[in-house]
């Protein structure tokens, strides 16, 4: 008894550090997502409420199954008889909640667990992360889809499960057919990893190919029979525009206005963004140049090639005007990610077995993130729901 008290309690002061920055980081996280959700601003968007007050049946969903994830949680939330605002943006919130997961475990797989959670915080702090992920708006889907591709292709480089891997890549490939464009992500990942795949494919029982061909039939389904009904809904599917394509000139200030979101000026959208602010703040911007100088360097590695391509497949659903700039969010972050990492790798190199000046480096860093997501999370939940352009987008209810 006497030994396993006394290993519990060493056990207790080895781990109490890293266990309450996982409990701190949850809490803030939790509370970015869900304080004040239903009643930061009067009510819904004009965007919010044509998104949610349609026809939230399984058969509209079959006639229209584009956006598939979110349709199924308001039909979900309609059955149970929950409409209030702070019900129907929770399903953002949700499915918020699994992308910072998703994207601190991408970052735990190259950095170490305190550079991991402290990206991951900087990341879910940022004001565009919370206004995709605080509305009831489909937006956040395309960060969830991305970050389980990203995930799915380091998993498939580990596992050797190959029953699992013909399964779960099956229904992430039929899954991203119901996000605009995000089919290219996963046929481009499927590329790249293409002889991996065969081989998993190869060593898979037979079993795997019978349940694989049962998945493509249940979840093709209501694609084609919306597709049927509204063959527009397949320009859709493949990220063109459902109606007519934007000219030379709209493609490339589509394309222009990413960068210049990020960097220069935010966009004129009050639903989604406080004035004309970029996207990202000095701090970041800075990391975010360092990162790329690192995965620049370390240009021959697969997955730096794999990432460029993602960015440059971005740009282009971007020009095509469906898939808004904020997909590139999670790939913005983790190269600021790369560049604290560098950062603080920099001030060991000069401090190599000093634990003092280890550690006023660590803090410095730490207190410049904390600092940053006080920032971002200020201007998202004090300065844009008290402008008079917020106010007037919003109504004061929701119409349900």
């Amino acid at each position: 008894m006497r030994s396993t008290a006394k290993n519990f309690r060493l056990f207790l002061i080895r781990l109490w550090q890293p266990l309450l920055l996982y409990v701190l980081a949850i809490s803030g996280i939790v509370s970015f997502l869900f304080l004040k959700l239903g009643s930061l601003v009067p009510g819904l968007s004009k965007t919010e409420n044509i998104f949610t007050n349609g026809d939230n049946s399984l058969k509209a969903l079959a006639h229209n199954p584009i956006y598939a994830p979110s349709k199924l949680g308001l039909y979900i939330l309609e059955k149970l008889n929950l409409t209030s605002t702070f019900a129907l943006r929770s399903i953002s919130a949700i499915f918020g909640l699994l992308t910072v997961w998703l994207f601190f475990y991408l970052l735990r797989q190259w950095h170490t667990t305190r550079m991991a959670v402290l990206g991951t915080l900087l990341f879910s702090s940022s004001a565009l992360f919370l206004h995709n992920a605080r509305l009831a708006t489909p937006s956040i889907i395309f960060l969830v889809a991305l970050l389980l591709l990203l995930t799915f292709g380091l998993w498939v480089r580990k596992t050797k499960k190959s029953f699992l891997v013909v399964m779960a890549g099956t229904v992430f490939f039929l899954g991203t057919l119901y996000i605009p464009g995000l089919v290219w992500f996963s046929l481009t990942g499927a590329f790249w990893e293409r002889k991996l795949l065969r081989k998993h494919v190869k060593h898979a029982p037979a079993t795997a190919g019978l349940m694989a061909a049962g998945i493509v039939i249940v979840m093709s389904a209501p694609l084609a029979w919306g597709i049927w009904h509204t063959p527009s809904l397949a320009r859709l599917v493949v990220g063109l525009p459902q109606h007519s394509l934007p000219s030379v000139i709209d493609f490339a200030s589509n394309v222009m206005n990413v960068p210049l979101n990020f960097v220069l000026r935010g966009p004129n959208d009050p639903v989604l963004w406080l004035g004309r602010m970029p996207f990202l703040d000095i701090f970041t911007l800075a990391m975010v140049i360092l990162g790329v100088y690192v995965w620049y360097s370390k240009r021959k590695l697969d997955r730096f090639k794999l990432y460029i391509g993602y960015f440059l497949l971005g740009l282009v659903l971007c020009g095509l005007g469906v898939v808004s700039n904020v997909i590139f969010l999670p790939l913005v972050y983790i190269f600021a990610t790369s560049g604290m990492t560098l950062m603080l790798q920099q001030w060991f190199t000069v401090f190599p077995r000093n634990p003092l000046a280890r550690a006023i480096g660590t803090s410095v860093l730490t207190v410049a993130i904390l600092t940053t997501s006080y920032y971002h999370i200020n201007r998202y939940f004090i300065a844009w729901p008290n402008a008079p352009q917020t106010k007037q987008v919003f109504q004061d209810k929701n119409f349900k």
